[in-house]
């Protein structure tokens, strides 16, 4: 069946292209993995272990910066915000999260975040992956991240409210 389509059909694994070569190293090691495509809010995982999905997740991987501390800036709801009104929205109205957005993200120069806000925001993150495993509701912790990335930013409490009641 799939012969009469082979002159379309592109891929690395000829002749029929039923998936696309990734390469392994990205799933491998520690990891941040997120939906490319997810409703109202965006989700970050922090993965420190193998594991291979799919091209619908999105991975990312990189030595600059502390990848439980970036999971913590990355889900905070003031990243949730910039990638509402600055990010990708595909059809109706669905945030897509690849890399131009997200290379956008105007992150702070991680050598001048004071030391014990970056201790603080990745012991926070190992206590929600801790309670998601235990079935934990977490909101008070995320809500302690979301205080210290709007530290971390230098945010008013009048940029707190439009942030918080425009999300």
């Amino acid at each position: 069946h799939l012969d009469q389509f082979q002159k379309i059909i592109t891929s690395d694994f000829k002749p029929y292209g039923l998936h696309r070569a990734r390469k392994q190293h990205f799933f491998e090691n520690e990891k941040i993995v997120s939906l490319r495509k997810s409703g109202k809010r965006p989700c970050f995982s922090y993965s420190d272990f193998d594991c291979f999905v799919s091209q619908t997740f999105f991975v990312i991987q990189t030595s600059r910066w502390n990848m439980k501390f970036l999971t913590g800036i990355l889900n905070s709801t003031l990243v949730a915000f910039w990638l509402k009104y600055k990010g990708k929205k595909s059809q109706s109205d669905i945030m897509q999260i690849d890399a131009p957005p997200l290379l956008s993200i105007p992150l702070p120069i991680f050598a001048d975040i004071a030391e014990d806000k970056v201790s603080s925001v990745i012991g926070l993150v190992d206590d929600i992956i801790n309670g998601k495993k235990n079935g934990i509701d977490t909101s008070s912790l995320e809500t302690q991240i979301d205080e210290l990335v709007y530290e971390i930013y230098g945010m008013s409490q009048d940029e707190i409210q439009v942030i918080e009641s425009n999300l």
